[in-house]
């Protein structure tokens, strides 16, 4: 399978990110042709007026400055889901670590009002109770992505795509699109 594994910002700039080198290297070893996008490097590095941003990979960032942010990088996230979805991916993967996951929120939004076929996959969301999966239960029909994996993905991961790939069903248990470690769920048709 092509896979486009996606980290965007705001991720710490002082060392690379273990865990998505770490994603990257199941999915080859799985034998996928994986395309790395390292958006929260390139933005770092291209746009440096926007380098003020990145103190919240740290901070909770207030809703006007993450909307602040996306809407000074509207074009250029718009640019990289063009240079994503060109390499022709079946399924699209954001890796979510730390403060990534709002901006990961915008671009699969992106992505998913320009190529609505294309799948949308987060991993490695943190959930740190069973209020925060309860929230993306309620919540997952508002969300851009078909499958989200909460937690450590390295099990998950490969059997969700072994299943998309092999067009097999997903476990479902409660319905929805939400796989907490073991647990598949998928979007309810309609």
């Amino acid at each position: 399978m092509k896979i486009a594994l996606v980290l965007m910002p705001w991720y710490r700039k002082e060392s690379p990110a273990p865990e998505f080198a770490m994603t990257a290297s199941i999915l080859k070893n799985e034998g996928h042709d994986v395309f790395i996008y390292d958006i929260n490097s390139l933005i770092f590095e291209e746009k440096f007026l926007l380098r003020k941003y990145w103190k919240y990979f740290l901070l909770d960032a207030p809703s006007d400055i993450e909307k602040e942010f996306f809407n000074s990088t509207k074009e250029v996230f718009n640019h990289y889901a063009s240079s994503i979805v060109s390499t022709e991916p079946q399924a699209v993967i954001f890796k979510t670590i730390g403060k990534t996951y709002s901006n990961a929120v915008e671009m699969a939004r992106i992505i998913k009002e320009k190529y609505e076929n294309k799948i949308i996959i987060f991993t490695g969301t943190l959930v740190t109770s069973k209020e925060d999966v309860d929230s993306f239960v309620g919540g997952q029909d508002s969300l851009p992505f078909d499958y989200i994996i909460c937690g450590e993905d390295e099990i998950a991961l490969p059997e969700l795509i072994r299943c998309l790939d092999a067009n097999l069903p997903v476990s479902l248990k409660k319905g929805g699109k939400l796989i907490v470690l073991q647990w598949s769920y998928r979007r309810k048709p309609g």
